[in-house]
């Protein structure tokens, strides 16, 4: 019987919510700023597990998913923030099981030991629900170009 997923969430990751990028111009998104809070908070208080980032931008192929399977390294020195950075463990254990139920479901995939540093739809997440203080192990998957159904199948995988 697959695990269940306690919580999830899918999250905006414009830089600009930071106040080191946005420079008082991420007032302008209170609205969501007030949202990442109060996510945050049903977290740290849904008995998850552990955080499965699932990045939008970082490592995207055309015909594959990408399982990180090194620690995840980020800095938005691209956004003139290098001071914004996060460097944490990732969960193996889980990347590991996940990389084999995939490969049993044929779903196309590849073990990356290192992520895109300036990936924000990872860093800004992370930044704003504070993951560092949540001390969940995380596990981070990056989307393809692959149809829809593919994806399906990899949100089953992970399901499983």
């Amino acid at each position: 019987m697959p695990a269940s997923i306690p919580f999830a969430a899918l999250v905006p990751h414009p830089p600009i919510l930071l106040p080191q990028i946005g420079q008082g111009r991420e007032h302008e998104a209170a609205a969501t700023l007030n949202a990442y809070a109060r996510l945050r908070d049903r977290l740290r208080n849904s008995g998850a597990q552990r955080i499965l980032l699932i990045a939008t931008h970082g490592i995207v192929t055309l015909h594959r998913f990408h399982l990180l399977t090194g620690p995840l390294q980020t800095s938005l020195a691209r956004f003139d923030a290098p001071q914004i950075s996060l460097d944490l463990p990732t969960d193996q254990p889980f990347t590991n099981l996940l990389f084999q139920v995939a490969r049993e479901r044929a779903i196309p995939r590849s073990p990356t030991p290192v992520w895109e540093e300036s990936d924000h739809s990872a860093c800004v997440p992370l930044a704003l629900l504070d993951a560092q203080s949540l001390q969940l192990p995380i596990a981070v998957v990056g989307i393809s170009f692959l149809p829809a159904a593919a994806h399906l199948e990899l949100g089953r995988a992970i399901a499983e």
